[in-house]
C-alpha cells in the first residue's frame, strides 16, 4: 500500500474510532487530533502523566496545533483537563474512560489497513 493510501485508511480509522473527529476539518488537521490523543494514551500506559506544555515537544508537533488538537479532544469528551491556576500549561492532560476503551480496541496499525 502506498504511503497516501496508508495515511487516507489511517484517517478512516480514526475518524470511525473517535466519532466524528476531523468531519469538518481537513484530514491533516484529523491526523494531529489523533496522534495527540494516542501520544497521551501511550504516556498514560507507561503510568506517565502530561500537561498541555509537554504536548508540542512528545508529538513534535506546533504548541498552537497541539492546543488546537486538545480543544477538539475535550469537545469530543476524549480528554478532560485539570486546570492549573497558576500556569495554564501546567495543566494536566487525561484521557476519559471513553477515550481509553475506544483506543484499547482499536488498531491504529497500518497492518490493519492492508487488504488480506
Amino acid at each position: 500500500m502506498s504511503p497516501f493510501r496508508a495515511a487516507k485508511s489511517y484517517v478512516s480509522r480514526v475518524r470511525a474510532a473517535m466519532g466524528g473527529v476531523g468531519e469538518n476539518a481537513d484530514e491533516l488537521s484529523a491526523l494531529r487530533v489523533a496522534h495527540v490523543a494516542l501520544a497521551i494514551h501511550e504516556r498514560e500506559c507507561s503510568e506517565k502523566k502530561t500537561t498541555l506544555r509537554q504536548l508540542h515537544k512528545i508529538t513534535e508537533l506546533t504548541q498552537s496545533e497541539a492546543l488546537n488538537a486538545i480543544e477538539e479532544l475535550e469537545r469530543l469528551g476524549w480528554v478532560s483537563i485539570e486546570r492549573d491556576i497558576m500556569d495554564a500549561f501546567e495543566s494536566l492532560v487525561t484521557l476519559t474512560d471513553k477515550a481509553m476503551r475506544q483506543l484499547s480496541r482499536t488498531d491504529f496499525s497500518q497492518q490493519s489497513g492492508k487488504a488480506a
